[in-house]
């Protein structure tokens, strides 16, 4: 294995085998600021109805109740046609105007980055990679990447033997690249890599003589009054460029429409229409419907679209003159889930006319009445089975439910208040694994459960090392609450569920969505006399994370053949149920005797 590969298959063994803390070889700087409820959109857009901009109501309430009924989860949905907003909706407990992570999304607007340098003269498509990096490159890296231009970052076609995983192993992550081996020859096989993107990143650091994100701020954002967004830098002080990106969907709906308008806004070239030809153009081929420069041809013709993992989307159809932007927490990673499937069955052949169609007042109001459904959480609820710990329905249906299989019990309330649990185990983190993973933000995992029962409110304490998170519990709809996780603030929803199990015992089951985020934490807490069972569960993401795990399982065992000839056929039994128990943990918890005085 390369260097980087056994450094990442030691943090996933370190995950594996329990520990907490600061796993990642990464620097850890907290940045994320806390999102500004009370900043206004600086420049909305033009709000019509679907009617006067030629698209039939009952074409988006049918569109948006599929996708309410859905098991994957979407968080928002925003549909443009001639540049209005002709339709916006946030689905339970996600609240309308908030910012989203992107992921991938974001590589799109590194790309327009890239073409701003190339409208000012100051990049040309085929410079050679190595020449930005003189400093950081030998001549055996000079030779092994003659051949390596900024064609072949925007459309993945580097070939290059150093991928997202990279980013957790070390702070160098431009060095790194550079000294990684290559699987192909630039320019021959396409190969989705966001340490590509990262490297579009440096690169215009390097010509614009400042971060990436301050460049595309000064040029494009603010003059589309973007002014509530956040993109992490590395630990270089790069912006990440590949992903680390929180925008408001309608501020995505913007960059969207300023490539749908071939670059130009409010009467202004930002970015030449030649640059935005070529971005939007399939420049090369792949599983999917092709590739441009970082984007994805889309399934209707003309079409492509900004995608970010689990469903964060920003769709363009330019031949209907129309965007859909959608950020969702879907359990797929790219192009095959729910969300997208119903999203390109109803773009497929849509009814839709260059003209303005006749009012439709009671269509208007049948939608309305539809998004505030969906919005207050009351669209498709349904019971949970009082003993079922696998998901019924889709997880927002869990959360918004406001048929109990229980009546809530005060006097069990009261009973909890005061009451705090020693941990067996410190087997996870209220941060998401997937979360830890992505922002290199790994919690010390909790150690004590407590409880509060304040003005009839209940209030779950846990503690991570030196902080304890007090989150207010939702039980007729979700509480919201902002925690600290290792100096960043995160916005959380948290839905609870009182039942009895088979036994009679009292069981908690809570929902803890980060909201600015497509992961959530869930947490089921049996009671006993003087104990607690404690099972924790994360989704969506635990499918690939799980993939990734056994990978670095097997790299390590494959790595150390005394450890595999002794495992012998069980090995492959003996990693899934590894990577399952640590995904999905359990542990015990102690009654701490004197909790509520201390």
């Amino acid at each position: 294995m390369a260097n980087f590969e056994k450094a990442l298959a030691a943090i996933m063994f370190d995950i594996l085998t329990g520990k907490t803390g600061h796993i990642g070889k990464a620097t850890f700087k907290p940045e994320k600021p806390r999102f500004d409820w009370d900043k206004a959109d600086a420049k909305p857009l033009e709000r019509s109805t679907p009617e006067a901009e030629g698209v039939p109501t009952s074409f988006l309430y049918n569109l948006l109740f599929e996708l309410g009924s859905a098991k994957s989860e979407l968080h928002h949905f925003l549909v443009l046609r001639h540049g209005k907003v002709i339709c916006e909706s946030s689905f339970s407990p996600y609240r309308r105007g908030e910012w989203h992570t992107t992921y991938s999304m974001s590589k799109t607007f590194t790309g327009m980055a890239i073409g701003l340098l190339y409208d000012d003269g100051k990049l040309k498509l085929n410079d050679k990679v190595v020449d930005f990096f003189g400093d950081l490159t030998n001549l055996w890296q000079m030779v092994k990447f003659r051949d390596m231009t900024a064609t072949n970052l925007l459309t993945m076609t580097t070939g290059v033997n150093f991928n997202e995983g990279g980013s957790m192993v070390g702070d160098e992550w431009i060095k790194g690249f550079l000294s990684a081996s290559l699987k192909e020859n630039a320019g021959k096989v396409f190969d989705y890599n966001s340490m590509n993107t990262y490297m579009l990143s440096a690169i215009v650091s390097k010509l614009a003589g400042k971060p990436m994100y301050e460049f595309l701020q000064e040029r494009i954002f603010n003059k589309l009054g973007i002014n509530q967004c956040f993109w992490e830098t590395s630990p270089e002080g790069v912006t990440k460029g590949g992903w680390g990106m929180f925008i408001r969907p309608e501020d995505a709906a913007k960059l969207g429409l300023l490539y749908l308008n071939k670059g130009k806004w409010e009467g202004e070239q930002l970015i030449s229409e030649e640059y935005v030809t070529m971005a939007t153009s399939k420049q090369i081929e792949n599983e999917h419907f092709g590739y441009g420069y970082q984007l994805w041809m889309g399934c209707r013709a003309e079409s492509y679209l900004f995608d970010g993992m689990m469903g964060q989307d920003v769709r363009v159809y330019p031949d209907l003159d129309m965007i859909i932007v959608n950020f969702a927490g879907d359990p797929v990673v790219f192009h095959s889930g729910e969300v997208d499937a119903i999203i390109e069955k109803y773009m497929e052949n849509p009814e839709i006319s260059d003209k303005a169609l006749p009012p439709n007042p009671m269509g208007n109001v049948n939608l309305s009445k539809l998004i505030s459904e969906l919005e207050s959480g009351a669209f498709g609820t349904k019971p949970v089975m009082a003993g079922g710990w696998e998901r019924k329905g889709n997880l927002r249906a869990q959360i918004s439910s406001r048929n109990k299989p229980h009546p809530l019990k005060h006097d069990f309330f009261m009973w909890l208040n005061g009451r705090s649990y020693e941990l067996e185990d410190k087997c996870q983190g209220v941060f998401p694994l997937l979360l830890q993973l992505t922002h290199n933000n790994f919690t010390e995992g909790i150690s004590e459960i407590g409880f509060s029962y304040e003005n009839h409110t209940l209030f779950i304490k846990l503690k991570e090392g030196d902080e304890v998170h007090k989150i207010k519990v939702g039980f007729h709809k979700p509480a919201y609450s902002t925690i600290n996780l290792n100096g960043e603030p995160y916005n959380v929803a948290l839905k609870g569920e009182y039942t009895e199990n088979e036994e009679h015992e009292n069981v908690l089951k809570l929902i803890l969505c980060f909201t600015e985020e497509a992961a959530s934490r869930i947490m089921k807490i049996h009671f006993k006399a003087n104990e607690i069972l404690l099972e924790l569960d994360e989704t969506p993401g635990k499918e690939f994370i799980s993939i990734g795990l056994k990978l670095s399982m097997s790299q390590i065992m494959n790595s150390h053949f005394i450890v595999k000839r002794a495992l012998g056929s069980g090995a492959d039994t003996i990693v899934n149920e590894a990577v399952m128990r640590k995904i999905s943990p359990s542990t015990r918890g102690r009654l701490i005797e004197n909790a509520e005085e201390n």
